[in-house]
C-alpha cells in the first residue's frame, strides 16, 4: 500500500428478517510546514477546557532551539487545517484527551470515542479496525504507511495526537480500503528540558512503567532529543494468558539554518503474549466461561517485533515554494504457535494446531512541493509529489489434521491437563514482493469567501509478482490506475458549512484465479454531503455526513480449490453519522455521536443471499463528559464515556450466518488529580457496571473475542 502524507492541500438492503442466534454475552499538509508552519497548542492540567473551535485549530508541538538558542518551530499534523473545514468527515483526538482517557492501546481509545469499530485480529494480537464498514483500515505513522505486515498492538506511550479521516482517499494517500484511514502523530522533541515518569497498576495483577525523557543536546545548537520507554505486563481476564509489552523510541529534531529542519525518529515494539483465539458461541451449546482459555499454553507466547524508522526534512525555496523529503523503513515479525477451534462433536470442541510465522520489510521514498500562489480573483494551494515504495512480504502456515489428531478438550471442565501438541503439516509458503511508484497533484481553488473547491489527482503503477510453495501457484502482474478526488465546500460565514466529495479507492490483491490469472485490484467510488453547523453565540459545534459507498472485485477464496481465489464479490455500505460537541460551562464539555450503517457484501461464491460484513454494527453511539475543577494550586478532572455498539454479524460460515453478537452498553470513569506541578494521581474504571459481552468476531462463531470485565486502574505521574 502506498505511503501518503494524510493531508490535503488546505490552508488554515433490507434488513435480515431470519432466525438469528444472538450472543448471550451482549445486551442492549508538506514537511516544511509541517514542521515549521503550523499553530498549536498544549493544554496544561490547569487550563480551562478549550472551546471546540478551539480545539479545532490545536496540533503537536516541537520546540527546537537555533543556533542562538530562541528560535521555536513546531511541527504540524496530517490535518493541517481545522477538521471542521475540509470536505470530509475527521477527527481529531487531541493530546488532552490522550492525556485523560484511561486506555492502554489505539484500538481502545478508538472505541472509547466512537470514531471506529475494533475487532481482535490474529489470534487477538493486533487490532483490526472497521471504519464505515470496511475492515483493514490503513493506519499511519505521521503521515507514512504503517499498516505493512501485522503490526504489534498500538502502544500510545509515543502517541501525543490521533486523526481519523472517513472515506475512500486514494487520491491524496494511496490504495487502500475505501472507509477511511487512521494517522497517529508520535511525540516529537523539544528544547526544554522535561523529564516524566508514570507508574500504573491494574486489576489481575496488569502493571505498567513509562519514562519520558526529552531536552537540547547539549553543546550542540538546534539539535533535540526525545527517548520515550514504555513496559507493560502482567496476566490479563483470559485465565492463563498473560501481556509482556515493551517500547523504545529515540527521536532526534535538528533546525539547521533558516527553512531547513530535520526529524529522524525509530521506534521498536516487542510483544509476547499466547495467540488467543477466543470463545465460541453456537445454537443449543451452553456459552462458556469469557474467562475460559481455550488454546494450551504449552504452545508458548508468540514473537511479534516490529521496528520502524521515519526521516523527514523540509526546505524553504525561493518564490515561496517549498520542499519536503521523506523517507521510511518498516520490518514486522510475528512468529508462534496458535491453537485454533474447528469444530463442535459429541459435547467436545475439536482444535487445530497453527504454526505461523509472517514477515515483511517495506522502504518508502517520497518528495513533494508545495506553494500557495493568486491567479486572478482566486487563490491556489498547490501540492505535487512523487512517492516510490518497495515491499517484501513472506507467511508461511503449517497446520494439523483435526481427523488424525483430534486434540479435543472439554472446554466446560473446571480444570483439564495439558494436551500434547499434534504434528503440523504446511499449509502456505507465500512470497510477496511489489514495486510501486505514484506521482500525485492536488489544488485547492479559494473561489471567494463562500465557495472553495478540492481537486486531487494521483497516478499509481503497480509491479506484483509472488508465488506459494505448497500450492505450487505463481502470479505476475503490472497495473496502473488514476485516483481523483474532488470537493466543494460552501461556508455561510454565519456558522453553517456544508461540503460534497466524490472519491475513487483501490487495494491491491495477492494470489492466482483458478485459471492462472493474477488478481485485479479491488475497486471503489464512494460520495459524501455534510454539513457543519457552529452558531456564533453557542458554544456547540454540529456535523452530520451522509455516505455511500460501492465495492467491487472483492477477493474470496474459490470453493473447492484451495489456494486459489475469485473476484466475484461485491460490499456497498451508506450511512449516516451525527457529531454533537457542547460546552454549556467553561469547564464542562459534552461530545455525542451517532452512526447509522447499512453494509451489505454479495456476490460471494458461498453467499446465497447479500449479508452484512463482519464487526460492523448498524447502530451505535457514544457519549463522553469531561468536567474541570480547580481548588487552589489543585486541578481536578473528572470525565465519563458511555458506549453502545449494535448487533453485528459473527461469522461469514453459509452454517452460522444466524449467529450475532448481541448490543452492549459500556461505561467507562476517569479521573485525574493535579497535586502540584509535578505530581499528577489518577484513577480509571473500565466498564463500570461489568458487561458481559463480546467485543468482535476473528472470523466465526469459534473465534469470537470477550470483552474485558470491570477493571480498577491507579497511577501516578511525575513531571520534573
Amino acid at each position: 500500500m502506498v505511503n501518503r502524507h494524510l493531508s490535503p492541500a488546505w490552508p488554515g438492503g433490507p434488513a435480515d428478517t431470519r432466525h438469528r442466534h444472538e450472543s448471550t454475552l451482549g445486551s442492549a499538509r508538506p514537511a516544511t510546514r509541517r514542521i515549521a508552519g503550523l499553530a498549536a497548542a498544549i493544554l496544561g492540567a490547569g487550563a480551562a477546557l478549550p472551546t471546540p473551535a478551539a480545539e479545532d485549530a490545536a496540533g503537536t508541538v516541537i520546540e527546537i532551539v537555533d543556533r542562538d538558542n530562541t528560535r521555536t518551530t513546531r511541527r504540524g499534523t496530517f490535518l493541517p487545517g481545522a477538521p471542521r473545514r475540509l470536505p470530509f468527515s475527521s477527527e481529531r483526538i487531541d493530546p488532552r484527551r490522550l492525556e485523560h482517557q484511561p486506555a492502554a492501546d489505539l484500538g481502545t481509545l478508538l472505541a472509547f470515542v466512537g470514531a471506529a469499530s475494533v475487532s481482535p485480529g490474529e489470534g487477538g494480537a493486533v487490532n483490526d479496525f472497521v471504519l464505515r464498514g470496511f475492515a483493514d483500515t490503513t493506519v499511519y505513522r505521521n503521515g507514512l504507511n504503517d499498516s505493512r505486515g501485522i503490526a504489534a498492538p498500538r502502544d500510545l506511550a509515543n502517541i501525543e495526537q490521533v486523526e481519523v479521516l472517513r472515506g475512500a482517499a486514494a487520491a491524496l494517500y494511496g490504495d487502500g480500503e475505501p472507509g477511511g484511514a487512521i494517522n497517529f502523530v508520535t511525540k516529537a522533541p523539544r528544547a526544554a528540558p522535561r523529564t516524566e515518569i508514570s507508574l500504573d497498576a491494574a486489576r489481575f495483577g496488569e502493571r505498567s512503567l513509562l519514562v519520558d525523557s526529552t531536552g537540547a543536546v547539549p553543546g550542540l545548537p538546534g539539535l533535540a532529543h526525545r527517548v520515550v520507554t514504555s513496559r507493560r505486563q502482567g496476566d490479563t481476564f483470559r485465565s492463563g494468558v498473560k501481556d509482556d509489552h515493551w517500547l523504545i523510541a529515540p527521536a532526534l529534531a535538528w533546525h539547521a539554518g533558516e527553512g531547513i529542519d530535520f526529524i529522524a525518529s525509530a521506534e521498536y515494539v516487542r510483544d509476547r503474549r499466547l495467540l488467543d483465539a477466543g470463545i465460541f458461541d453456537l445454537p443449543g451449546v451452553p456459552s462458556v466461561d469469557p474467562a475460559n482459555f481455550l488454546g494450551e499454553a504449552a504452545a508458548g507466547p508468540a514473537r511479534h517485533d516490529g521496528f520502524s524508522t521515519q526521516l523527514e526534512a523540509g526546505f524553504a525555496l525561493p518564490d515561496d515554494w517549498s520542499l519536503s523529503l521523506q523517507a521510511a523503513f518498516q520490518r514486522t515479525v510475528l512468529g508462534g504457535a496458535a491453537v485454533e477451534p474447528a469444530a463442535w462433536e459429541d459435547g467436545r470442541l475439536l482444535r487445530e494446531l497453527q504454526r505461523r510465522h509472517d514477515a515483511s520489510h517495506a522502504w518508502e521514498t517520497r518528495a513533494e512541493l508545495e506553494r500557495s500562489l493568486r491567479l486572478g480573483a482566486t487563490e491556489h494551494a498547490l501540492r505535487m509529489g512523487v512517492t516510490a515504495i518497495v515491499l517484501r512480504e513472506a507467511i508461511s502456515r503449517a497446520t494439523s489434521d483435526s481427523d488424525a489428531f483430534p486434540f479435543d478438550i472439554d472446554p466446560f471442565a473446571r480444570a483439564r491437563d495439558a494436551s500434547p501438541l499434534p504434528p503440523v503439516e504446511p499449509e502456505r509458503d507465500s512470497l510477496e514482493r511489489r514495486r510501486q511508484y505514484a506521482i500525485h497533484f492536488n489544488d485547492l481553488v479559494t473561489l471567494s469567501e463562500h465557495w472553495r473547491t478540492l481537486f486531487a489527482l494521483r497516478y499509481d503503477h503497480v509491479a506484483q509478482r509472488g508465488r506459494d510453495a505448497v500450492a505450487a501457484t505463481r502470479f505476475d502482474q503490472t497495473f496502473g490506475r488514476v485516483s481523483p478526488r474532488l470537493g466543494v465546500v460552501y461556508d455561510s460565514l454565519r456558522g453553517a458549512l456544508a461540503y460534497a466529495s466524490f472519491s475513487r479507492a483501490f487495494a491491491a490483491n495477492e494470489g492466482l484465479q483458478p485459471d492462472g490469472r493474477a488478481l485485479a485490484p479491488t475497486r471503489a467510488n464512494a460520495g459524501e454531503i455534510g454539513l457543519r453547523w457552529t452558531p456564533p453565540t453557542l458554544p456547540l459545534t454540529l456535523d452530520a455526513a451522509f455516505y455511500a459507498i460501492f465495492e467491487r472485485d472483492v477477493a474470496n477464496d474459490a470453493p473447492g480449490m484451495p489456494g486459489f481465489e475469485i473476484q466475484s464479490g461485491r460490499q456497498r455500505s451508506h450511512g449516516v453519522e451525527v457529531d454533537l460537541r457542547w460546552q454549556p460551562r467553561p469547564a464542562l464539555e459534552l461530545r455525542a455521536r451517532y452512526h447509522w450503517l447499512d453494509a451489505r457484501l454479495s456476490d460471494g461464491p458461498q453467499l446465497a443471499t447479500s449479508v452484512t460484513p463482519l464487526n460492523a454494527p448498524r447502530h451505535s453511539a457514544s457519549l463522553l463528559a469531561f468536567y474541570h475543577h480547580r481548588v487552589g494550586a489543585t486541578a481536578f478532572d473528572l470525565g465519563l464515556a458511555a458506549n453502545y455498539v449494535g448487533r453485528r454479524r459473527a461469522s461469514l460460515d453459509p452454517d452460522e450466518l444466524d449467529v450475532r453478537l448481541g448490543d452492549y452498553l459500556r461505561f467507562d470513569l476517569f479521573a485525574r488529580c493535579a497535586v502540584s506541578a509535578h505530581l499528577t494521581v489518577h484513577l480509571g474504571i473500565t466498564n463500570l457496571t461489568d458487561t458481559a459481552y463480546l467485543a468482535g468476531s476473528q472470523g466465526d462463531a469459534f473465534s469470537l473475542y470477550p470483552g474485558a470485565p470491570r477493571s480498577v486502574s491507579t497511577g501516578l505521574r511525575l513531571r520534573f
